[in-house]
């Protein structure tokens, strides 16, 4: 499971690292940028909320760029909300479905999330079998 999720860390650091180059210099894209790079440094300083608010600021600055979405996805994927990392990736993928790395990263958060969900059922079942039995009564004997 570890592999899966350093597989999926890196692929993120991958899909934000190209994202630099799709932001714009108009006024309005200035903004999104402003909202974008604090997020950044607000994220690679571990301050996830913080940064959260601000990629969400740019996501309504510019609905059509994807690079806040993935931002927003990469900080529920850190929060280990796989529930919220995946919609997001599927909103990414209606707005560029020929981005094959959208597809791979769901792919592995999809896996991710079913090695939990079969961690998470592996330990109920030990949880189980730890409890004893009540006892069986005896019948009683007809003397």
């Amino acid at each position: 499971m570890l592999m899966w999720l350093l597989s999926a860390i890196l692929l993120t650091i991958k899909l934000l690292s190209q994202l630099s180059a799709k932001c714009y210099d108009t006024s309005k894209e200035s903004k999104f940028s402003e909202h974008i790079n604090k997020g950044i440094a607000l994220f690679n300083s571990s301050k996830f909320e913080e940064a959260l608010k601000q990629f969400q600021q740019a996501s309504r600055i510019n609905k059509n760029n994807t690079a806040s979405r993935k931002w927003i996805a990469a900080t529920y994927e850190h929060w280990e909300r796989f529930d919220k990392a995946v919609e997001g990736y599927k909103e990414l993928i209606k707005m560029d479905p020929a981005d094959r790395g959208l597809h791979s990263h769901l792919a592995i958060l999809y896996r991710l999330m079913s090695e939990r969900e079969e961690q998470a059922a592996a330990e109920s079942k030990i949880e189980l079998d730890s409890v004893p039995s009540p006892a069986t009564p005896k019948p009683d004997s007809a003397d």
